[in-house]
């Protein structure tokens, strides 16, 4: 199979000439590399030049869809490396798009940290690249399809603030919560037709070498001050004052 550089100059030919040519130098960061001009082409949206539209590209190029599936699918510089298995999730009431390797926050699950879980409640499971993708789809659920994950961390989420407050009457209320919270690993695809996606050990470790945990602990419980704990402080503030302090030569005849 041809380079990346070398397909990339290829279908760099299909393009109209007059459009290669940049007027201003502001606009050479959005029309450099003939892979982004690709991308553009084949994704106009926001990314584009409002003044610099992309350039359109013949049909009937045949290196069209090696380079939608080289460079737009697996080059970094144009977003994440998908793999070839996805599917889609039901759990704490909503549902998440996963394929092995991702890392996902999904309302709290019990388990401690490296256990397993297993989710049965598939929606979707989808194989393949989005010429010729191949597609499962439940009813609601799909029959013997299941996800595998791994717990990596327990915690609680970013505080949200809940004020309640009514004019002219006096009324305030102020509260705070933080959402139980829990961070998981995608393992394991299984689509219920036989086939399933699973995540290396490199790549695992790889994912795991490069995880920051984002939750924080939850912390001790608040205890209310109740009548005469003022009292009951004063008072062992005091006992710890009168009693004899240890020195190294107490300590040494008390050993011998």
């Amino acid at each position: 199979m041809d380079s990346l550089d070398h397909l990339a100059g290829r279908l760099n030919n299909h393009l109209d000439p007059s459009a290669r040519k940049v007027s201003h130098p502001a606009q050479n960061r959005f029309l450099v590399d003939p892979r982004q001009r690709i991308h553009l082409a084949l994704h106009p949206g926001p990314t584009a030049h409002p003044l610099h539209p992309a350039p359109e590209l013949e049909t009937n190029c045949d290196s069209l869809c090696i380079f939608h599936s080289l460079i737009i699918d697996s080059d970094p510089r144009f977003g994440q490396v998908r793999s070839p298995m996805y599917a889609v999730i039901e759990t704490g009431g909503k549902q998440y798009r996963v394929a092995p390797g991702d890392l996902i926050q999904v309302e709290k699950l019990e388990g401690d940290k490296g256990s397993k879980i297993k989710f049965d409640k598939i929606l979707f499971a989808s194989k393949g690249a989005a010429d010729s993708a191949q597609i499962w789809l439940g009813k609601p659920y799909l029959n013997g399809a299941a996800v595998e994950a791994e717990v990596l961390a327990q915690g609680r989420g970013e505080k949200v603030l809940i004020v309640k407050m009514k004019r002219r009457k006096q009324y305030r209320r102020t509260q705070g919560h933080r959402q139980e919270l829990t961070q998981l690993l995608i393992t394991q695809v299984s689509n219920g037709a036989g086939e399933t996606a699973t995540l290396s050990d490199a790549d695992k470790s790889a994912k795991l070498a490069k995880f920051i945990n984002p939750l924080k602990v939850k912390g001790l419980a608040h205890t209310p001050k109740t009548v005469g704990s003022r009292k009951r402080l004063s008072a062992a503030v005091k006992a710890k004052a009168a009693a004899p302090k240890k020195t190294a030569a107490n300590t040494k005849k008390a050993a011998k």
